[in-house]
This record gives C-alpha cells, sequence and structure tokens, in this order.
C-alpha cells in the first residue's frame, strides 16, 4: 500500500520542469504542470527602442534575412527538446474561489492558449516561432454562452469574495460607469452578464499558395443582456507571470509599470512604430496623396525648435496633434499674428499654450520629430479661404503625417487602474477593455472634426483614460497586452477603423469602406450645422482617391444608385438647416440630422457583388442641374458626360492621380423602358427670386444643384407600422389600392407625426430606384403570396423605392427609403402607374 508521503506532489507554487526537494529525496518523479504552448527563444517584443537616437519616419526599416538551412536546423533541434520535455499526462490544479456559474467556463491556462500541430508551414512566416508538437488530446472549449447571473448577484459573490471571476466581472461594468460619467443609480443591477469563449490573438501565415490567419489565443468576452450602454469588455490571461522558458506571451495581458512618463511612453511609443515598420509593409509605403512643394504654400507646420510656423514640405517629417479646444482663452493662429509666428514670434507666446499642446511639444521632442501640425496653430482661423483650403487638404496631411496623436482627454500621465485576480494556480486573469469602449464615451469621438483625424490616419497614438493605444493599417497594440513578435492581429482590431485603408486596396470593398466612413462621421456633432460636407471634404478626397471618384452632397458617383439608399439609423431625425434653409439635398444624408448607415436588409442584395449589380439592376441616368434649369453633366456609374471642377466643390488639381470622372458606357440590354431620350426633361425650376431679408435668391448654398431624372412612379398608401429593433425608427408596411400588404419603409421622425396624425389614409408617390433582391424577416415578416413564389424562391421581384414630398414648384424631396414589389405598381392608386419626369432637391 503506497503512503501519502510516497505519492506524487502536485504542481501548485513549484516551478516546473525542476524537481521540487522532497520528491528528489523520495526517488520520485514529480507531477508535470500544465502543457503550455511551447515557444522558442524568441519573446515577446521588449518595449525599448533599439537605438538611444531612434526617429519615427514614414520610411521602411530593412527586413532581417536569415538563412533557410539555419533556421530549419535551429527549429529542428529546438523541436526535438522541447518534444522530449512535453509531459504526457494533464493535471489541472484545483480552482479556488470560483462560483457554480464561473466554473462552467472549464477555466485554465490551456484554454487560453491555442495549440497548434507540427512544424509544417514555419518557415513561411514572417517570424521563426517554434510550436507545440501536440499531446493527443483535444481541449473542448465551450461554444455557447454561460449565464453568469445578473449584476446584483455577480456582486454579491464578488464582495464576499466567494468567486474572483466574479470580481472581475464586476470590476468591468464599474469601470464603464466612470467611462460614461453615469451615477452608481444607473446601473440596472437586473442585467444579466455572459461570458463567451472567442479567438483573440491570431498570426499570419504565409504560404506558397496563400496567406491566412491562424488564431494563436483566446479571451473570454463579456457581453450585457438588454443595456445600451454597456459594451463587452475581455478577460485575458495575464502573461507576465508565465515561468516557462521561451514562452511567447503575446496577445496575452501585462501589468502597466505604476508610474506614467512621457519619456517612458516615448520609449514605447518608439519601439512600436519600429516594429511596425518592420512587419508591416503597407504601413511603411508612402501614401497615394502626396504633398505638392509649390501648390501647398498654405500648409504649414510648427517648428518646435525655433517655435515659428515654416511651409509643410514633402520632405517634412511631422506629427499630427487632434484634440478638442476646451479652454476659453485658447491660442490660435489669426490673420494679424501670421507674419509675426512666421517670423518666430510663437516663442514668446509658449506659455499660453494650452497644457495638451505643451505636453505633446515634449513628447515629440523625445521622439526625436521636430514638426507639429495642430488645427489651433497651423489654420488662420478668421480667414475663410485659408481654412476653405486647409480643410480640403487634411487627407493629404492626415496620410503624410508619421504619426496622428490622438488626446482623447490629454496626455495624462497618472497610474493605471488594473483589475487583476488568480483564479486558481497559475492562472491569473485581468480585465482588458478595448480603446473603442473608451473612445465612444468621450467628448472627442462626438466632434466631426476629429472623425477624419483618426479615420484618415496611418497610425494613431491614443490617450484615454490614462492609458495609450498604437493603431495602424495592420494591428492595434496597448500597454496592458503583449504585442507580437510575429505578424499577426487581435480582436481590438477588429473595430478600428484604420480597417478602410485595407478595404480600400480591393476594388470590390470600395463601398464598404465607403459606408463605414459614413456611419462613423454622421454619427458625430456638429457646431455649425452649414459645416456638415466641410467637415466632410478631406474623407471625401480620401476616398474619392482610391475609389477613382468624385463625390457630390457626400454620396460618390461611381455608386451613386446604392448610395442613395441610406436611411436613419435613430428616429430623431429631421431636415439638417441653418438660418431656416437646408444644408444639403434631401436625397443625400448630410441634408438630415442624425446618424445614416446602410442596414444589412436594405443593401445585402447589391453588396454581395455590388459592380454587377449596378450592371445589372439599375437604369436612372442622374443629371446634375444648376438654379437656372442648365444641365450641367451627368453622375453615376455609367455617366456619360464630365462635369465641371466645381459641381464637387473644389478647383481641379494639377498633376491629380487617377481619373477624376468614371465614364463608362451603360451596357446594352433589353428595352423595358419607355423609347424617350432620358437627357430631354420638359420641367424648370421656378425663377429664382430675393430673398427680402438678406438679399439671396432664398436657397441655401448646399442646393445650388438639383437631381433631374426619369423613373417609373406609383401611388401607394401607408399601413401599419412597427418599431426596428435597437434604432428607434418605424417602418411602415406598404399598401396597394386593394389593401394588400406589397412593401415597407422606413420614415424618420418628422414624417412619422404627420402620419400618425391622419395622414396615413392618403396616398404618397413612390420612386422605383432599381432593383432590390429579396425581403428580409425584419422588413416583410408574413410572406403574404403577393406573387405567386415561395419566399425562397423570390429574387429580383422587388423594387427599391423612395417615398417622395412634391411641393408646388414642382420640386421634390426625399423622406424614406423601401423596397415594394414590382407588381404592386400595376396597382397603383390614382393617377396610377407612369414613367416620370422629376427634380428631386
Amino acid at each position: 500500500m503506497t503512503t501519502p508521503l510516497e505519492t506524487q506532489c502536485e504542481p501548485a507554487n513549484r516551478e516546473w520542469p525542476r524537481k521540487c526537494d522532497r520528491c528528489t529525496s523520495l526517488g520520485l518523479s514529480c507531477s508535470p504542470s500544465e502543457d503550455i504552448r511551447g515557444k522558442s527563444t524568441n519573446t515577446s517584443h521588449i518595449l525599448s527602442p533599439r537605438t538611444g537616437d531612434a526617429r519615427i519616419t514614414k520610411q521602411r526599416n530593412p527586413h532581417r534575412t536569415t538563412s533557410l538551412a539555419s533556421a530549419s536546423s535551429s527549429l529542428a533541434q529546438n523541436a526535438d527538446d522541447l518534444i522530449a520535455r512535453t509531459p504526457t499526462r494533464l493535471v489541472s490544479p484545483p480552482l479556488p474561489s470560483l462560483c457554480e456559474s464561473c466554473e462552467q467556463l472549464q477555466l485554465s491556462r490551456s484554454r487560453f492558449l491555442i495549440p497548434t500541430r507540427g512544424l509544417k508551414g514555419t518557415l513561411g512566416r514572417a517570424s521563426t516561432r517554434l510550436e507545440s508538437p501536440g499531446t493527443g488530446r483535444e481541449i473542448k472549449i465551450p461554444t455557447q454562452r454561460v449565464n453568469l447571473g445578473s449584476l446584483s448577484e455577480i456582486r454579491d459573490r464578488a464582495q464576499l469574495g466567494r468567486c474572483n471571476f466574479c470580481y472581475l466581472v464586476w470590476q468591468s461594468a464599474e469601470d464603464q460607469l466612470v467611462l460614461t460619467g453615469r451615477r452608481p443609480a444607473s446601473l440596472d443591477m437586473s442585467v444579466c452578464a455572459y461570458a463567451i469563449w472567442q479567438i483573440d490573438g491570431r498570426e499570419l501565415i504565409f504560404n506558397k499558395d496563400a496567406s491566412f490567419f491562424r488564431p494563436v489565443t483566446r479571451h473570454i468576452r463579456l457581453a450585457w443582456e438588454t443595456s445600451d450602454w454597456l459594451k463587452d469588455t475581455y478577460i485575458v490571461l495575464r502573461g507576465d507571470d508565465q515561468k516557462l522558458p521561451g514562452f511567447d506571451k503575446a496577445f496575452l495581458g501585462r501589468e502597466v509599470q505604476p508610474t506614467q512618463t512621457l519619456a517612458r511612453i516615448a520609449a514605447t511609443t518608439k519601439a512600436w512604430v519600429e516594429d511596425c515598420n518592420n512587419r508591416h509593409e503597407k504601413c511603411s509605403s508612402a501614401p497615394s496623396a502626396r504633398l505638392r512643394p509649390r501648390e501647398d504654400a498654405h500648409l504649414r507646420v510648427v517648428d518646435i525648435h525655433n517655435a515659428k510656423l515654416v511651409p509643410l514640405t514633402a520632405s517634412t517629417n511631422y506629427v499630427v496633434l487632434s484634440y478638442i479646444w476646451n479652454q476659453p482663452d485658447e491660442l490660435f493662429l489669426e490673420t494679424y499674428s501670421l507674419k509675426s509666428w512666421e517670423s518666430g514670434r510663437l516663442s514668446e507666446l509658449q506659455a499660453q499654450l494650452s497644457q495638451t499642446i505643451q505636453d505633446t511639444m515634449s513628447l515629440i521632442r523625445d521622439l526625436g520629430i521636430r514638426y507639429l501640425w495642430t488645427d489651433s496653430l497651423c489654420i488662420v482661423q478668421n480667414d475663410q479661404a485659408d481654412k476653405q483650403a486647409n480643410y480640403s487638404d487634411m487627407d493629404r496631411v492626415l496620410a503624410n503625417a508619421s504619426l496622428t496623436i490622438c488626446a482623447v482627454d490629454g496626455l495624462q500621465t497618472t497610474a493605471v487602474n488594473q483589475h487583476i485576480r488568480d483564479c486558481g494556480g497559475k492562472l491569473s486573469l485581468m480585465v482588458h477593455h478595448p480603446v473603442e469602449t473608451h473612445i465612444q464615451n468621450s467628448q472627442w469621438s462626438k466632434g466631426a472634426w476629429t472623425c477624419q483625424d483618426r479615420l484618415l490616419s496611418g497610425r494613431c497614438l491614443i490617450f484615454i483614460g490614462s492609458r495609450v493605444w498604437f493603431q495602424c493599417q495592420e494591428e492595434s497594440m496597448s500597454e496592458d497586452t503583449f504585442e507580437p513578435s510575429f505578424q499577426g492581429r487581435c480582436a481590438d482590431w477588429v473595430q478600428s477603423p484604420a480597417q478602410i485603408w485595407s478595404e480600400l486596396a480591393h476594388q470590390h470593398t470600395h463601398f464598404r469602406a465607403y459606408i463605414k466612413c459614413v456611419e462613423s462621421y454622421s454619427s458625430r456633432k456638429h457646431q455649425q450645422e452649414n459645416q456638415v460636407l466641410q467637415a466632410f471634404e478631406g474623407i471625401s478626397h480620401f476616398l474619392g482617391i482610391h475609389m477613382q471618384t468624385r463625390f457630390f452632397g457626400g454620396l460618390p458617383s461611381s455608386y451613386f444608385d446604392a448610395a442613395i439608399l441610406w436611411m436613419p439609423a435613430i428616429g430623431e431625425s429631421c431636415t439638417r438647416k441653418y438660418c431656416e434653409k437646408p444644408v444639403a439635398p434631401s436625397w443625400s444624408w448630410a441634408g438630415w440630422t442624425g446618424q445614416a448607415t446602410y442596414r444589412p436588409p436594405i443593401l445585402t442584395g447589391p453588396t454581395e457583388n455590388i459592380r454587377d449589380w449596378l450592371k445589372s439592376h439599375t437604369w436612372i441616368s442622374w443629371f446634375l442641374v444648376d438654379r437656372n434649369s442648365k444641365v450641367v453633366g451627368e453622375i453615376g456609374t455609367y455617366a456619360k458626360a464630365d462635369l465641371p471642377d466645381w459641381a464637387d466643390g473644389r478647383e481641379k488639381r494639377a498633376n491629380e492621380t487617377g481619373p477624376r470622372f468614371v465614364r463608362n458606357l451603360r451596357p446594352k440590354t433589353e428595352e423595358r423602358w419607355p423609347s424617350r431620350k432620358r437627357c430631354e426633361f420638359t420641367k424648370w425650376l421656378p425663377a429664382p427670386h430675393a430673398d427680402p431679408v438678406d438679399g439671396t435668391d432664398g436657397m441655401s448654398e448646399g442646393l445650388s444643384y438639383f437631381l433631374q431624372f426619369w423613373t417609373w412612379s406609383a401611388f401607394l398608401r401607408l399601413g401599419s407600422s412597427s418599431g426596428v429593433f435597437g434604432s428607434r425608427i418605424r417602418r411602415y408596411t406598404i399598401l396597394d389600392r386593394s389593401d394588400e400588404i406589397c412593401g415597407s419603409v422606413s420614415l424618420p421622425d418628422e414624417f412619422v407625426n404627420r402620419v400618425d396624425n391622419g395622414a396615413s389614409r392618403e396616398s404618397f408617390e413612390f420612386i422605383a430606384t432599381s432593383d432590390a433582391r429579396i425581403f428580409f424577416d425584419e422588413e416583410m415578416p408574413e410572406w403574404t403570396y403577393y406573387i405567386p413564389k415561395e419566399k425562397h424562391d423570390s429574387s429580383w421581384d422587388l423594387w427599391y423605392v423612395i417615398l417622395l414630398e412634391t411641393d408646388e414648384d414642382g420640386i421634390s424631396r426625399r423622406l424614406g427609403v423601401g423596397k415594394v414589389f414590382k407588381d404592386a405598381f400595376h396597382q397603383s392608386f390614382f393617377p396610377g402607374m407612369d414613367w416620370r419626369e422629376f427634380i428631386l432637391a
């Protein structure tokens, strides 16, 4: 019979593979610890610059060359050593201080680290890392959501010390109270929390056939039920307490040093940028929007060494600062101070600069950079011509910068409050909030001008909540997680606006990048409503270069038939006005307040293959006309005529790359429209008349041109309404003259109030704009067999329609967008279906 003294010990509280003294004296072999994914000696990247005078530039550092034979020999030798010491039996230590709900997660370090199988393909990667050969035992991860209970139950278990994991969950909710500035009473304690295992870190693998991302680590995502402000949080494995030799800590949690100084942040930033230069070819390549030496005289930067303004040239290595002006005595550039600042008098005013600008100057000195661009010091704020010239070139200013510093709440250097708990043995877990959780609740994220600062910057250094994040076109890094020594990507990057750079690299995803820009920008607030399109100019110019098209009213010409199908994301949407005049056309999202979106039920069919949809399922020829009813040109994917430069609000640039206007012939299809020349119009705009108040013609500058076109028209009625989940907008059913449901349309509050007050018995005019593929369940919950087909057999039997309202002058404005069966147009109310001419304001 074996006595307890002769049994093997448990691996808790000792290092492996070294034997403990007790087992050595008894001649026993120690129990092996958990199987952890073996790595080579290439540990995580150390956050310190390689040279003391390292400089951040856009130039790419050369790759280190490695002999293939030596790499293969080294890998084989390391693999033999690793296999020799790989344990054959897994013994997981008990997990103390976990409740019954959290025990369902089956927590262990092995679940946070995804094992790989063999060494195949290792030599084709960006860096040589040794993989675990596998243990012959698959680790099954629960895929379903684990209900952790209500917040009140989680709080009780956390405060009583009965569950360390519940403590992390509760702290993640309290953190968001602080981030949003809410009171504890606003926290709904009945909200349930769910835990889901998800893939986090991924490694880019290069093959001779194709490259792909392979999962490396997992994290636990915390999701909240029925909460509109509690955002997802991650629970990650802490990696800086791991003792295994050669352990790669990429994407694992890290404890941040208690003292944060600008010098230490500068050293960290140098390492991040140098690492980005080495591994990311996209980030290091020169941007397409190049600076021009002679034509950009209006662009300036601050020389922080000599404290003066100097011209911005293509060879200037500079940093952009994006921040919120929050001081009443903020120092900014004006006409009278321009000459003195250019001659070096800015040094006399440095004490009057905001603390954020002063901290930024200290930081970029430590980075080895001499020049700074920020709008308050580089744009003449009381000169409209200078402001307009700079705003039009913001895409090039941001794209050519070495780095953009996003000072969301200043460059704070206070200690970081982290939540770390031991959940059993060597299982140390910590809370990690994505950077978007911090940013979306800040005042900086609500400004329209700061939107382009992040969208158009190739590299961003983000300061918020005493933390620092680095985001580029390929990766997202933070101080509280280890960055990879190989080319990889974490889950944080999925929410990064920098994804538009990758999507603009492929033609089939161009429109997807445009959608993300519109949804992000239109959710911002505007200090002056008449600047809504002015603040979007930098984004539209940037997109126009990559999409090779021009923008009109914030919509791209090459995708005009799809871009006009936007819809409001919230119910509180109404006409955007300035001095009681519309600031943009009604067919543009810029003409309405609130966020605009292209929801999947609307554009799922076209976006599956948008080029084919534009070719085969659109027919309208859109013409721009000025206030004198003069046709100035055609827009759209298959426009046949170019337009003057003033039509999109800017002058033609010299040596501009890429076609300014896509001019393709519409493919020949069967003639299904009345035989009428599409450019012959009979309707005229009313003659301009002077406004007795200000002497103008009574129209806003935003309505300097109109859309004129021909298409099918029908008069239909609105039926019952329902709320759209999560958006508070109203969706109405559309009825034909037999009161049969034939479609649905989403409407803003401005029109909903009128319908609910008795106008629903009226018939409204709908125009067909293009073919639609299918109805989704939320658009048509019950299939009524309006056409003799099953729902799954129906495809392209619908039209996208726009609900119009026409005034006594014959000028129409857009109210809502929806879908209708094509056959329903033949069941129109009086005066019936007709091919008609429209002028859309």
